[in-house]
């Protein structure tokens, strides 16, 4: 005599097919939310980086004012944001201005800066650049101010 293995008589073979389907629903959703993760994750750390070059820019010019202080206190150094860079090498100055701003165009999206130095020896470098806005689906521009005595 045999017994059935179940009380209602019945076997179960396998997984139905309503199982298979919100299994491979939750490891879709599960694809989808690492997907999405990675992704702000390359955006922010993109934006990250624009920020830390324009450091090394800012650095860069104040290096080279510096390398040339005597032209660097005549104001030699100073253009606006929106000024042509110089094309003239009448100075040390205008070569180091446009290799900046060739830089600068170079390594941030739509990258331009301005140097202002005062009568008191305090330089003014302002980098300007245009950054995906990671809240909005657009673009931001953001300005970096940095301020240093020469």
């Amino acid at each position: 005599m045999t017994r059935p293995l179940h009380p209602n008589g019945a076997r179960q073979h396998g997984f139905t097919l309503l199982e298979v389907l919100v299994a491979i629903l939750v490891m879709a959703l599960g694809v989808l939310g690492v997907l999405g993760l990675r992704m702000a994750t390359l955006q922010h750390g993109g934006n990250a980086n624009a920020r830390v070059t324009a450091s090394i820019q800012a650095a860069d010019i104040l290096d080279r004012m510096r390398a040339n202080p005597a032209r660097a206190a005549a104001g030699l150094y100073n253009i606006g944001l929106d000024a042509a860079e110089p094309t003239a090498f009448e100075s040390v100055a205008d070569q180091d201005l446009q290799q900046w701003r060739r830089a600068l165009a170079t390594r941030l999206p739509g990258g331009t800066g301005s140097v202002a130095v005062s009568a008191a020896g305090v330089a003014e470098v302002s980098i300007r650049w245009t950054e995906r806005d990671t809240n909005r689906s657009g673009a931001q521009t953001l300005t970096f101010t940095f301020r240093s005595q020469l």
